[in-house]
């Protein structure tokens, strides 16, 4: 419920999104994934005074990480003060701290990133085709299912496991997508699949 609190106080002082999947153009700054929200770790020293000296209490903030794209940064925000039952205290205030890692090295956001790019690996994996997956590793590719060449139940399937690409050029972005074979669940756990990679890389721009 806190987490909630702060992502709605942020968006609303703002004008960010909820995640990347939400933004309304390519400019709007988005919360950045599930590490978004978090809290705010006060001064050592007021910690200290708190603890050991019977001090006040430091006050509760919490740190939000958004992505502004528009320049290719990452930001780190100071939000509250926070009350006690997971509320925004009225006078709370929205202070930018730090920028951090660009845009380019954050780590994926599977909830966003996947959604933007699955039309595009789909059409990726059907333009190589079937003759030369389903030769290599059998008819495990879901994107060819329409075309026929695809069965779960008897061959399992591959499903793909995407990473950032640290490597990536300055100022732009890739993902990599993995492929790793799931069994058919009548023979393996779902775990299983760590068991069975695939010789088959995708790099997204």
């Amino acid at each position: 419920a806190e987490v909630s609190a702060v992502a709605r106080f942020f968006i609303t002082a703002t004008g960010a999104a909820a995640r990347r999947g939400l933004v309304a153009n390519t400019s709007q700054p988005w919360i950045a994934g599930p590490s978004g929200v978090e809290l705010f770790a006060p001064p050592k020293s007021d910690v200290l005074a708190y603890l050991d000296d019977g001090g006040a209490q430091p006050p509760r903030h919490a740190r939000v990480t958004a992505v502004l794209p528009s320049e290719g940064a990452t930001a780190e925000y100071r939000v509250g003060p926070l009350l006690p039952g997971g509320m925004v205290a009225p006078s709370a205030t929205v202070e930018e701290v730090a920028r951090v890692t660009p845009l380019s090295k954050r780590p994926t956001e599977p909830g966003a990133d996947a959604a933007l790019a699955a039309p595009l690996l789909d059409a990726t994996l059907r333009a190589i085709g079937g003759e030369i997956l389903h030769g290599a590793m059998g008819p495990i590719f879901p994107a060819l299912a329409p075309a026929g060449g695809f069965d779960r139940e008897a061959r399992g399937e591959a499903i793909s496991m995407m990473v950032n690409d640290a490597l990536s050029p300055t100022g732009q972005r890739y993902d990599i997508y993995r492929f790793q074979w799931l069994p058919p669940r009548r023979v393996s756990s779902l775990e299983s699949f760590w068991l069975h990679p695939l010789p088959l890389r995708i790099r997204v721009n």
